[in-house]
Parts: structure tokens; sequence; C-alpha cells
């Protein structure tokens, strides 16, 4: 330890005996008159107390604790203006409360006064021949008359309006209630967030089972759609993106049972009825298949064109993913004879247009 940092710990382990050795320990003169808050006066007290604390000049303990008294006195004094002003402020906000609830009366009485008053412009605007047409003059009369009344009710409560906004704006410009009031906005806010992340998480946990349920019954559309909510507000909810990619291994799971069953009846037809085996290998959505069974695809696709004896087929894959065919050459251009998957271009017995023609491969024969 450095000498500096042995003075320091000295300095600060030294056990003092007082206020003087405490101040001078501080570099603190007892005689200098420190800025300090005076207190209001107690009833039959004319010396002022220090709010700042306890004279360091007070070493008799009778002294320091008389000091300590008429500083708990001077700060009960203080709480109790501070109860006074709190008790002033409040009243206040209850009186700009009262303004606004009496504004918000008077807002609806005057949507209802306007409501009649626009019924009552309505009949008496119904010309001749109208089914609804008041021919009584008297009753007209009345309709006026009380359109009349409706205009003088709403000019009213407008003026009642405007002077109740008037007056809770004036009420709210007071430094303290203007305090008071964003604080308890601040409150509500953050009482609304709160309700509102409460709302958003029951929504969440409703939607993740909805989802799971649906899933579980093979509705994966459905069960997509439950969690589209949660997905678009939290993309990385880790929960979301689990369901998610476990509906997307169930949804894979069924296309390739579905592509399983089809492909084994594409198999069992290729050799009697190659045709009809292409034509059920057009109809499987490869979108979503592994590569192995995309392997099966062709190995299938190809046995088809040897069983139909093409002349010269050559094997293309398609530009869109998980999408091949076997073409061959008609008439001088080249058709697809038998298509795997869902590229548009490579539909059975469509011409292939040569730029894609040109990254066709021959066929292996099977060994």
């Amino acid at each position: 330890m450095t000498c500096a940092t042995e003075r320091a710990a000295t300095k600060f382990t030294r056990t003092v005996s007082g206020f003087t050795e405490l101040g001078a320990l501080f570099d603190i003169d007892p005689g200098t008159d420190y800025p300090a808050e005076s207190p209001p006066q107690t009833a039959g007290d004319t010396d002022t107390v220090s709010m700042g604390g306890i004279s360091a000049l007070a070493a008799d303990p009778a002294v320091r604790l008389a000091e300590l008294k008429a500083l708990g006195a001077a700060l009960e004094a203080r709480r109790e203006e501070d109860r006074e002003g709190r008790a002033s402020v409040l009243r206040e906000l209850v009186a700009h409360d009262e303004r606004l609830a009496a504004l918000g009366g008077r807002e609806r009485e005057r949507e209802e006064v306007r409501a009649a008053r626009a019924d009552f412009e309505a009949a008496l605007a119904r010309p001749f021949g109208d089914p609804d047409w008041l021919y009584d003059e008297a009753l007209r009369d009345d309709y006026s008359r009380a359109l009349a009344e409706a205009v003088t009710i709403d000019a009213a409560l407008t003026d009642q309006i405007d002077g109740l906004r008037r007056e809770a704006e004036r009420l709210a410009t007071a430094p303290l209630l203007a305090r008071l009031l964003a604080e308890r906005r601040r409150h509500e806010e953050a009482a609304r967030a709160h309700e509102d992340a409460a709302e958003a998480n029951r929504r969440r946990s409703h939607a993740l089972a909805s989802a799971k349920r649906l899933r579980d019954v093979g509705s994966l559309e459905e069960a997509r759609r439950a969690l589209g909510p949660v997905i678009s507000r939290s993309p990385d909810d880790p929960e979301a993106r689990s369901m998610v990619n476990s509906i997307d291994r169930a949804e894979r799971a069924v296309k390739d049972a579905e592509a399983g069953a089809t492909l084994a009846e594409a198999r069992r037809l290729r050799r009697p009825d190659p045709l009809g085996a292409a034509e059920l290998l057009a109809t499987i959505d490869t979108a979503l298949l592994s590569a192995d069974r995309m392997h099966e695809l062709a190995g299938v696709a190809v046995d088809i064109a040897r069983y139909r004896e093409l002349d010269n087929p050559l094997f293309l894959r398609g530009r869109t993913p998980n999408s091949l065919a076997v073409i061959a050459e008609e008439r001088g251009r080249w058709e697809v004879a038998v298509a795997v998957g869902q590229d548009p271009d490579l539909r059975p017995g469509s011409v292939v247009p040569p730029r894609l023609a040109s990254a066709a491969r021959p066929v292996r024969r099977r060994r």
C-alpha cells in the first residue's frame, strides 16, 4: 500500500469524539455560517433552528439533545404545511375532474340535441309529394318551434362547454396541479401498458394452444393462421417459432406420405401403363419433399421413359425447386414426356423452349 493510501485509510478509520473533531476532519470551519434553510418559528421560540444539522459546537449531550428536539419540531411544522398543501392541491384536482365530468355530460347532451335538431330539419325539408311531407300547417309550425328550441339549446350548451373547458384548462395550468396531473397520467399509462401486455399474453397463450390443437388433428393451414397474429406482433417469439417449425415438419411429413403413396402406384403402373404412371407423377406436390424422395421420383420418371421406348430421352431439371422432367424429341422439337414438380414450363406434352433444352443431359441407363 502506498503512503497516500495509508494516510487516507488512517483518516477515514480514526474515531471522532464530537462534531468539532468531525468538522476538522472534513475541513469545515465551525465559525463559518454555512447556508441552510430556516424552518418556521414555533410558538414560544424566538431563536431560529438550523435545518442544516445540529450545531457542531455543542459538545454537551444535553445541549445536543435540545437542538435535536428543536429540529424535530421544525420538521413536524414543515410536515404540517406539506399536509395542508397536499390537501389544497387535491381539492383543486377534484374541482378539475368535476369540470371534466360536467364537460363530458354537456357534450353528450349537445349530441342528443343536435340529433333531434337534424330530425326536425329533415322533416321540414321534405318537399311536396314526399310520403312524409308535412301537410298540416299547424304541425309544420310546431316542428319549426321545436327546431328553434333545439337551436337555442345547442347554443346554450356550446357556451357552457366552452366555459367548462376554459375553467378546466385554467386549473390545469397551476404548477402543483399540472405536476399532479402529469403524475396521474404516467400512472394511468403504466396501468394501460400493463393491461395491454397482459391481454397480449393471454391472446398469445390462446393462439399457441389453438395452433397446437389444430396441428395435432392435422389442420395445418388453420394452425398456421392461428399463429399469424403472434408472429406479426413478435416475429422472434421462440415458442411461436418452435410451433411454426413443428407445423412445417408435420406438413412435410404429410406431403411426403402422400407422395410416397402416389409414387408407389406410379411404380406399379410404369410397365403396364406408363402414360398413366406419368400422369400420377405430374400430380405430386414436390415443394416440401426431401432429396431422397425426389431421387425416387426421378428414378420412376426415367423408368417410365424407358418403358415408353422414347427416342433419345434427356433429363432436365426445372427452374423451380424440386422440379424435373424427361424430355424427348418429337417432330423436330423437344417435348415433355414425363414431368415432376410445379414448373409451369415443364408440363406433360408441352414444348420445351430451346434455352431450357440446351441444359438437358442424357438419361442414365440403369445397370
